[in-house]
């Protein structure tokens, strides 16, 4: 039986509902990993306030850490279901975090946004004292809900700007920026203290953000597309640098593990991923 076709057995897994399986799955198939680990990383004191770090076999020091943030409707996940993104990333030669952070119900809306932003300084220290970081630059990418926090992290200010991080660019992978108006358990996630406006990322657009790439499949059922084209709209309007690629026949599962450079490599994710790394990197 071939790679693909397990691959493919392991998208409609995670489309039936069986998440935890076909992540799990997908880290199974993965090739042989040449770099290395640093695993378990406390950058707090929740059990969930863990991340990993995957280093290239050769890491850059003058490349950004990326920071990959796994989605799951803000109720879902664990880093280690997704070792297969760190590795693909870390094999783009980027050192890559993966942080864990805290989810609804015992946390609602900002904590984990709040908690993604806790977790980078501590890879970034972390990454310089293994020699394979210089300097605060950072590249966010997110999946889904994940997508919604590197959004928000990289686009409002009062996360990170405290902390002398520079966020220099971020990747969106069928992310929600604009879902108002708030429905069923969306209500819960994001509690009615906070002016609804102010958690979507489509609002806090402005000139002062970072280039971003937003990938979406045209049959999204889950996380419609419309999202990431009006984001887009709204970022070329302040002329910040946008770009945008939907996928026909391509659904919400699709683009994730389009990343993993073993499935759906007609739609080229995992392309799209390097080469907008290298552009940041070497503009």
């Amino acid at each position: 039986m071939s790679y693909r076709y397990l691959l493919y057995g392991a998208v409609l897994l995670l489309v039936s509902g069986c998440a935890a399986t076909a992540l799990q799955t997908v880290n199974t198939l993965m090739p042989r990993f040449e770099g290395g680990y640093a695993a378990d990383i406390a950058y707090g004191e929740d059990e969930r306030h863990r991340l990993d770090l995957f280093l290239p076999d050769s890491p850059h020091a003058n490349r950004p850490l990326v920071v990959f943030v796994y989605g799951g409707a803000w109720q879902f996940g664990h880093r280690g279901q997704y070792r297969w993104a760190g590795e693909s990333l870390a094999a783009m030669g980027y050192v890559t975090a993966i942080p864990d952070y805290r989810l609804f119900p015992d946390v609602r809306f900002p904590s984990f946004v709040e908690d993604v932003a806790e977790a980078i300084p501590t890879a970034l220290a972390e990454c310089r004292q293994l020699g394979a970081c210089a300097g605060d630059r950072v590249v966010l990418i997110g999946h889904s809900a994940g997508a919604h926090t590197a959004a928000m992290l990289a686009m409002n200010p009062d996360y990170l700007d405290h902390t002398g991080i520079e966020v220099c660019g971020w990747i969106g992978l069928a992310g929600p920026y604009d879902f108002l108006p708030l429905r069923n358990k969306l209500e819960d996630i994001f509690p009615p203290s906070i002016d609804p406006e102010l958690t979507q990322p489509v609002n806090f657009a402005s000139a002062d953000d970072p280039p971003v790439l937003l990938i979406h499949g045209k049959d999204d059922t889950r996380v419609y597309p419309e999202n990431s084209h009006r984001l887009a709209e709204a970022l070329q309007a302040v002329n910040v640098p946008v770009t945008l690629q939907f996928h026909a026949d391509t659904r919400h599962a699709a683009v994730l593990f389009g990343l993993s450079g073993r499935l759906i490599t007609e739609i080229g994710v995992r392309d799209s991923v390097e080469a907008f790394l290298g552009r940041l990197t070497n503009p």
